[in-house]
Order: structure tokens, then C-alpha cells, then sequence
């Protein structure tokens, strides 16, 4: 039984967050940077989340032991992905697959520490009241994170090839998809560079 407040969704939702990255471009792992007071990127993430959904798994793959210990107490189930330089993809695929097959996914990126709870609730609220299976927040236009995606879509995503993006499924469904729009650009970025870290903390603290 699902412990959230979202209960009149048909089903389950499972909240998947993909943390499995090398971080190229931060040069280390952002996963394990602080960002609100001593909690880690992942951690703030999966600790917003956790409360909206009936289970969250949290995709590792890069430094996922240090990964995993950063979220000790936080009630998550550890995925690991093996072939993580395939990209998201394969890291969604990862999440997918060790969900119930009867549940939808919520899937957050885990370098989104930003984003409040009231963005994922409104994902949830929309999927709940529009009855779609993809729903996707926009801001401008563009679309955003988080992503769910009903029961229906689990094979989709599953039988990805290598060379194909989630956006194959996200895209591949007019009729049964709700972009909802947004008032803030949060849902567009995300956590890749020193600047954008050092960015989003001043916004952070500039808002508190």
C-alpha cells in the first residue's frame, strides 16, 4: 500500500533517481557534493522525493559504494548499473526494470537538488488528473524533469537499443502525453559544471 498522499492514482508510483554518472565535467562527483548544509546533492534529492512515492530506487553506477553510504537512513533501494557509460538511457533502463512491473516511475535526476516538492506533486497531480501515461513539465516550451511514465511504457523503455534516447518513447505518444506547464525554469537545469554548482548554492542561499 502505497504510503503517499497521491493514493487515488490508478496503481502504484515508484520513484526512480538516476545517480549513476561520472561527472565529467564537474571534474568530480557531484552526487557527493554538500548542498544543503552537510546533505549531499543525491540525498537532497532522494529525501524530497521519498515521501511523494511508494518506493524510491536510486540508479549508482560511478563511486556507488560512496553513492550509497551518502544515503544510509534515507529508506531507498540501491540499483547499480554495470554499463553506465551508455548514458541515461541505460540508466533508466537500470530503474525500469527493478520496479514492479504494475507501477508507474517518477524519474528524477539526481542533480536536480533545487527543485521543490511541489514540482514532483504537480507531475503526480496532473498524471492523477488527466488520467495520461507520460507527463512531462515545461517552462517556455521546453521539457523538463521530472518524467512519468505509466505501467504501459515499461516494455518501451526496456527494449531501448543502445543508440536510442528516452526521448524515443517521451515523444513517440501525442495522444497519451500532458505537458504541464511550469512558472519557474528549475525544471530545465540541472548540475554539470563548478559554475552551475556554485550558481545554484548562491541561489539557494540568496532565497533562504
Amino acid at each position: 500500500m502505497c504510503n503517499c498522499e497521491l493514493r487515488d492514482l490508478d496503481g502504484q508510483v515508484e520513484g526512480i533517481v538516476l545517480a549513476a554518472g561520472r561527472s565529467l565535467r564537474m571534474g568530480e562527483s557531484k552526487m557527493l557534493l554538500p548542498f544543503d548544509g552537510k546533505r549531499t546533492m543525491v540525498e537532497v534529492v532522494a529525501r524530497c522525493v521519498r515521501p511523494l512515492v511508494c518506493r524510491l530506487i536510486v540508479v549508482v553506477g560511478y563511486r556507488g559504494d560512496e553513492v550509497t553510504s551518502t544515503l544510509a537512513g534515507c529508506s531507498v533501494e540501491i540499483v547499480r548499473n554495470p554499463d553506465l557509460d551508455r548514458g541515461m538511457t541505460s540508466s533508466v533502463q537500470c530503474g525500469i526494470a527493478a520496479m514492479n512491473a504494475e507501477s508507474a516511475a517518477l524519474i528524477c535526476l539526481g542533480d536536480q537538488p533545487f527543485l521543490p516538492a511541489s514540482v514532483f506533486a504537480l507531475v503526480l497531480s496532473a498524471a492523477r488528473r488527466s488520467g495520461k501515461g507520460i507527463v512531462i513539465p515545461t517552462f517556455n516550451g521546453r521539457r523538463g524533469h521530472p518524467l512519468y511514465l505509466a505501467p504501459e511504457y515499461r516494455s518501451k523503455v526496456l527494449k531501448l537499443a543502445n543508440d536510442q534516447t528516452l526521448n524515443t518513447v517521451t515523444r513517440g505518444y501525442i495522444d497519451d502525453t500532458l505537458e504541464v506547464t511550469v512558472d519557474e525554469d528549475s525544471v530545465l537545469r540541472d548540475i554539470d559544471t563548478p559554475a552551475d554548482y556554485h550558481r545554484e548554492r548562491r541561489l539557494i542561499t540568496e532565497g533562504s
